[in-house]
């Protein structure tokens, strides 16, 4: 009865009305005639699919407003700890950072820690980051702007979690 009162109201729109052509065949109409990529392109393609975040389509990523460097006590106060679901960490490519991960891999695995690698160049540079730590924690690369202007973050590496910023 509801539906019957709201088309007494407005009347269903037909968008199409092909004669009784299955739907199937409407939606793929034309799909024989879409050009076919060349073969450069499909592995191009493939290798970045296959490559995931170290395809070099992903670089350079650039934080302007991060940079290495003793994060001070004014920097990231008052995070809202019911917005970070997880711990997490910031690095970038450079010898601080890299020594920083060498030197705290196993915490940042024992705590599950998601690290942002906001300023790297290249996708070999994140690979070698990766090696860096034997492959045992999730590292993505993304520009930090956003989130350091939202948390008054202006130098890393930095670890972040419930109870606060480990400077």
């Amino acid at each position: 009865m509801l539906a019957a009162s709201v088309y007494a109201q407005q009347p269903p729109v037909v968008i199409a009305d092909r004669g009784g052509i299955p739907l199937a065949d409407v939606i793929n109409e034309g799909d024989e005639q879409k050009p076919q990529l060349g073969q450069s392109v499909e592995r191009a393609s493939a290798n970045a699919l296959s490559r995931g975040l170290l395809s070099d389509a992903l670089y350079p990523v650039i934080s302007r407003n991060l940079r290495v460097g003793p994060v001070g006590t004014d920097e990231a106060r008052n995070i809202p700890a019911h917005l970070l679901t997880q711990p997490m960490f910031i690095v970038g490519y450079d010898r601080v950072s890299a020594n920083w991960l060498q030197s705290n891999v196993d915490v940042l695995e024992e705590k599950r820690a998601v690290g942002l690698v906001v300023n790297v160049d290249t996708a070999q540079q994140m690979e070698r980051l990766l090696e860096l730590t034997d492959r045992r924690l999730a590292l993505t690369p993304m520009s930090g702007d956003q989130l350091a202007k939202a948390i008054n973050l202006k130098h890393y590496p930095v670890f972040i979690d419930r109870s606060g910023v480990v400077r």
